[in-house]
């Protein structure tokens, strides 16, 4: 690269810098907004510089391109561009800078909540207490507890492969989502296997509802990314698991339109979605107003984010709320309906 940049706000804060280190001597030296340098010092090569200070801030411009160093006019030009938008240019790299920085606390936080479960599930088999009594015996002291709780071993194993396939949903989104298609692995994969392999770390939840899930046979193969088609999956049925009406059923059945469609269905009695919402439920941030009475809303961010993977995948999310028969039942003050989720892929 022959050209370098400077940029610097009105607080002295460094917007954007590609210079040199050992051209911050010409900066430093710059006085004006176009000047020639017959033979650079580090280089032995023809140079131009030139600076612009304004109420917006410092930009300073560097180039050792033949085409720009013989064409005072063009440099002029482009160096009176950067500093026109340097105040736009801030504004931009500020919002980047507060968007990455609310994606690192989103992921630091999820994945420390979730790790600190795991260490208690851990805990709660076998108390930490008495691992540190005695080191040489720990094997035979964990040994003992497990045998003992054999009912509690197979609940914390739901709990933390649960918590362990949130983590890498949040790494899967971390690492993919924002990196678009050449990202992605697709490949054939048996829808059913698939979530299934999601399905059985919910076990312990609907359980805890008591809500009967009966999965429909399908031997269908579609082409997909696994890692993210199973991060949306995960997300659609942890949002299914907050709002679905217990003492209910949630039946997984598959459908097929020839030569144009597969969809996957999750058919539901949940809680109402009211009709101005059916999209605002998409948007990022979002909880829905049954979900802030119910006191189960989260960070708004599982269906945002189910729909920006889908569409990578070719797929989308169809929400078909108030299907019949019509029936609303309500449970201390939560409306509940039938609902159906259907993700669309297209062929």
């Amino acid at each position: 690269m022959e050209t370098f940049i400077k940029l610097i706000n009105k607080d002295g804060v460094i917007i954007f810098s590609n210079l040199p280190e050992r051209n911050e001597y010409y900066y430093l030296s710059c006085e004006n907004k176009n000047s020639l340098i017959d033979k650079c010092i580090f280089i032995r090569k023809k140079a131009r510089h030139g600076i612009i200070q304004s109420e917006e801030g410092i930009t300073y411009l560097f180039t050792y391109d033949y085409e720009i160093v013989n064409k005072p006019r063009f440099f002029k030009e482009k160096l009176q561009i950067y500093s026109e938008q340097l105040a736009e240019i801030n504004l931009i790299k500020n919002k980047l800078t507060q968007d990455i920085q609310a994606n690192n606390r989103r992921l630091v936080h999820n994945i420390t909540s979730f790790n600190a479960h795991n260490i208690q599930e851990l805990y709660l088999l076998v108390p930490e207490e008495k691992l540190s009594k005695d080191y040489r015996s720990i094997r035979e002291t964990i040994k003992t507890f497990l045998l003992d709780n054999s009912d509690a071993v197979a609940d914390a194993f739901l709990r933390i492969a649960k918590n362990s396939i949130a983590m890498k949903a949040e790494f899967t989104v971390f690492k993919k989502l924002d990196g678009g298609q050449e990202t992605l692995q697709k490949q054939p994969h048996p829808i059913k296997k698939v979530i299934l392999t999601v399905l059985h770390v919910f076990y312990q939840d609907f359980k805890e509802l008591d809500v009967y899930v009966a999965v429909e046979e399908s031997t269908q193969v579609l082409t997909f990314d696994f890692e993210t088609i199973r991060v949306a999956l995960y997300h659609i049925i942890d949002n299914t698991v907050k709002y679905i009406m217990p003492n209910s059923q949630l039946r997984i059945r598959f459908s097929e339109v020839k030569d144009e469609s597969f969809s996957l269905i999750l058919d539901m009695f949940s809680m109402e979605i009211k009709e101005e919402e059916n999209q605002d439920v998409f948007k990022e941030g979002y909880s829905g107003i049954n979900a802030k009475k119910a006191g189960k809303n989260g960070d708004g961010l599982g269906l945002y984010i189910v729909n920006r993977i889908l569409k990578l995948n070719n797929a989308q999310l169809i929400i078909n709320p108030y299907q019949k028969p019509t029936y609303i039942k309500k449970i201390e003050g939560i409306v509940y309906e039938k609902n159906v989720f259907e993700i669309r892929f297209q062929k």
